[in-house]
């Protein structure tokens, strides 16, 4: 079963040039988590709560990082800590307004992995 939080807003200082740490932007964040389901009859304890993962989103969100790579790591390793019946996650982070000159549109990273052997 797949399990997701879809186009979260926050607001974060990430980034490699003093302007963004200093200033901060918008990010959108995309989490896809799949578990295995082996009952018919599903209860919270059998699957991921979503403001849980939301309470952990926001808590390594407000740590400022300079690469989104490790932002995306630390992320899904604090998730699979709490949730260790998940065995997949993606993790999608958009930054709205990189500091490219002449640059319209929007930079990010995908980060998957598969916690299954």
């Amino acid at each position: 079963m797949k399990i997701f939080l879809k186009d979260i807003i926050l607001y974060g200082y990430h980034g490699i040039h003093d302007l963004e740490r200093k200033v901060g932007t918008e990010f959108s964040i995309n989490l896809s988590m799949n578990i295995d389901i082996q009952t018919t009859t599903i209860t919270l304890n059998d699957s991921i709560d979503y403001s849980i993962v939301f309470s952990l989103l926001k808590e390594e969100f407000s740590i400022p990082t300079q690469l989104l790579e490790n932002l995306a790591i630390r992320i899904s390793e604090r998730i699979k800590s709490v949730y260790p019946l998940m065995n997949r996650i993606q993790v999608n982070i958009v930054k709205h307004n990189a500091p490219i000159e002449g640059f319209q549109g929007q930079v990010g990273i995908e980060f998957e992995k598969n916690y299954t052997i």
